[in-house]
């Protein structure tokens, strides 16, 4: 089975742009410790994930099938792009998909599907042997996690206990 592992936390890129335009707004509802904490968590953590580009020409190189960055799409869009990439679908857990709570609550604020929203420095991954990843990842601090499985089908979907939800491909402008 090839699993799909997803490198950083969704939405952070757009957690810090909601920061940056409603930091008034955002004063009156939340504390001053929250933002700058959010802020500067975001900021940190899209860095180190970005240090997954170091798996090329690394020993785990042989086990990643298909590597996708994700960006304005989100998560979302770059679980598209992995199924178009692979010619396949996939299954995805939404409860696997690793979130913060500030991503969620600035994401409530200003009306936006965090796994929609920017995603800079995050990376999903299609892989043969996802043990050997993830405790690549782990020893560099990237924060990591199986979040979902390659499918033979086409469909891509979206897992929420009971419910599924088919991924779209991202609204281009």
């Amino acid at each position: 089975m090839t699993d799909v592992i997803m490198a950083g936390y969704a939405g952070l890129a757009g957690s810090l742009q909601i920061l940056a335009e409603n930091r008034k707004e955002l004063k009156n509802r939340f504390s001053t410790y929250f933002l700058e904490k959010a802020e500067k968590e975001a900021k940190e953590t899209i860095e180190i994930t970005k240090a997954t580009r170091l798996v090329a020409g690394s020993e785990v190189s042989e086990d990643v099938i298909c590597m996708v960055s994700a960006g304005q799409d989100g998560v979302f869009g770059a679980l598209w792009e992995l199924g178009e990439r692979l010619g396949k679908g996939l299954s995805v857990e939404l409860k696997s998909v690793p979130i913060r709570q500030e991503t969620v609550e600035l994401a409530n604020f200003a009306d936006v599907n965090p796994y929609k929203d920017d995603s800079d420095g995050v990376f999903l991954l299609a892989v043969k042997e996802n043990e050997k990843i993830l405790k690549f990842f782990q020893k560099r601090g990237i924060p990591t996690a199986v979040i979902g499985s390659i499918i033979d089908r086409n469909k891509r979907v979206v897992v929420a206990g009971e419910r599924e939800t088919f991924l779209l491909p991202p609204a281009r402008e």
